[in-house]
């Protein structure tokens, strides 16, 4: 894991942008994790702050810049620090959105990535991850799947203790048995989110074929508001 806390320009050495060079078949699994918003009693609409996300785009991917160390193909960000804070320690809020610090050259750098629209991004629960961004001042482009969409058409009867939580997912031998290419089946029981997020986006691309075949009513887009 490649852990950004500070932004140190390096010219042609690591750009989170270069490595897809807008290739349709790599899709980058992307996750927030989100501050001071109370989830089951308000809406990711002008409530919440980043506090971090991560970004996985496959094994293949390397964003260590020092190409003799060690391997690094998963993104954490740290953008707490560029997040303008009230004397409590909360984000101060200006009409819906989150004010940041000046300069903010993380959230500022990464914004291209979110807001490219050649570049496909799947996410778990991607209307959350969508507005809470939004609060940053980012907006989202590269929709290409939502995996907790993709759980319920896989399985609509999960209940109880499975949930449609990533960390249940991961969790059950059945789903990740299903999804996981053969060689990982024996020992990949609960691997990274991220990681799963990317193998459910592969699978899912079978199912967007099965619901868009001919005579078929057209896929919802999870981008648009309900009818």
């Amino acid at each position: 894991v490649k852990v950004l806390r500070e932004f140190v320009p390096r010219p042609n050495v690591f750009d989170v942008n270069k490595p897809v060079n807008h290739d349709d078949r790599r899709y980058f699994a992307c996750d927030t994790e989100v501050a001071y918003i109370e989830v089951k009693e308000e809406s990711p609409i002008g409530h919440g702050a980043v506090v971090c996300f991560s970004i996985y785009g496959g094994p293949d991917i390397n964003f260590n810049p020092d190409p003799d160390g060690l391997k690094q193909d998963r993104l954490w960000i740290d953008v707490w620090h560029e997040v303008e804070r009230d004397v409590d320690g909360r984000p101060v809020m200006e009409f819906g959105k989150v004010k940041l610090v000046e300069p903010h050259p993380i959230l500022a750098e990464f914004r291209t990535f979110f807001e490219d629209d050649g570049i496909a991004k799947v996410w778990h629960n991607y209307g959350f991850d969508r507005h809470v961004l939004a609060n940053m001042g980012i907006e989202c482009r590269g929709f290409a799947a939502d995996t907790l969409h993709m759980a319920r058409l896989m399985d609509a009867s999960r209940r109880g203790k499975k949930t449609y939580g990533l960390d249940s997912l991961t969790a059950d031998r059945k789903v990740m048995g299903s999804l996981l290419p053969k060689p990982q089946r024996a020992t990949a029981v609960n691997p990274n989110k991220a990681t799963a997020a990317v193998h459910m986006s592969r699978r899912g691309r079978s199912m967007r074929t099965m619901l868009q075949s001919p005579g078929a009513p057209p896929a919802p887009d999870p981008t648009q508001p309900p009818h």
